[in-house]
C-alpha cells in the first residue's frame, strides 16, 4: 500500500477527523513555536514513503533533524495539502 499512495490515503482520511493540538517546539536557532498544529513532522530525509515531501530541505548528512510545522488550518485547506506545498501555513525549520 505504501508504494501505491498509502500515506496519501491515510492523510486524506484523517483530515476529516483530526482536531489540531497545541504543540511547543524549540529550533536549533532558539525559535520557539507554541501554537495549535494540524501537522507536525520530523525528518532527516526530504520525503516519506514514495515521494511525500514533508521535510523537503532535509539532508541525510547535515546532522540535523528538520521540522515541518503546519499551523491550525481548516479542513478544506488541509484536504488540498496532499503533498508539501510552499505555503505560508507550513513552516519548515531545523
Amino acid at each position: 500500500l505504501k508504494r501505491h499512495g498509502g500515506y496519501t490515503v491515510a492523510g486524506v482520511q484523517s483530515i476529516f477527523t483530526y482536531e489540531p493540538k497545541r504543540v511547543r517546539a524549540t529550533t536549533a536557532e532558539g525559535q520557539v513555536i507554541d501554537e495549535l498544529a494540524t501537522i507536525v513532522a520530523i525528518g532527516m530525509a526530504p520525503a516519506y514513503g514514495d515521494g511525500l515531501y514533508i521535510t523537503p530541505r532535509a539532508q541525510f548528512d547535515d546532522g540535523k533533524l528538520d521540522l515541518c510545522f503546519v499551523k491550525k488550518i481548516g479542513k478544506q485547506v488541509a484536504s488540498k495539502m496532499v503533498t508539501f506545498v510552499d505555503d505560508p501555513t507550513c513552516e519548515a525549520c531545523q
